[in-house]
């Protein structure tokens, strides 16, 4: 890991009083725009931009059980989206310029962690069953 480096950095205040207080679960980074995506422990989804002036905004995320758990977040480029893994095996995408949420659908055996290769084609996820399936963006 000798040829790692620092491309930019960038400090930016939080406001808790938009929702995003309590304990962090998952963070993505939206190269496009320049923002951090993280869900905190009470599913609350906030856009912290970092080089952009732009308002800070959260979002509340469908869940059925409110002890269900994010597992995982990853930013989907080609879609401006983010796909979101909850622990009972839900997976939503979140569309980030219009801010909706689509159920893209339920992993039998709940969702131990997710991750998108570097091109973002194939979403990996692993499954409380002991299974690893690879998905693409048409699920």
């Amino acid at each position: 890991m000798k040829n790692l480096r620092t491309a930019t950095v960038a400090y930016t205040n939080v406001d808790v009083s938009k929702g995003c207080d309590g304990e962090l679960q998952v963070a993505a980074y939206d190269s496009t725009r320049g923002q951090v995506l993280f869900v905190t422990a009470s599913g609350i989804l906030c856009c912290v931009p970092l080089l952009i002036e732009e308002a800070q905004w959260t979002l509340p995320l469908m869940n059925e059980l409110l002890e269900d758990r994010v597992v995982g977040i990853e930013f989907i480029i080609e879609q401006e989206a983010v796909v979101v893994g909850f622990r009972t095996g839900d997976l939503q995408l979140i569309f980030l310029e219009t801010r909706t949420v689509e159920v893209v659908g339920k992993v039998e055996g709940g969702i131990i962690q997710l991750s998108a290769s570097p091109d973002g084609e194939l979403l990996a996820v692993a499954t409380g069953l002991g299974h690893l399936l690879l998905m693409t963006q048409d699920w």
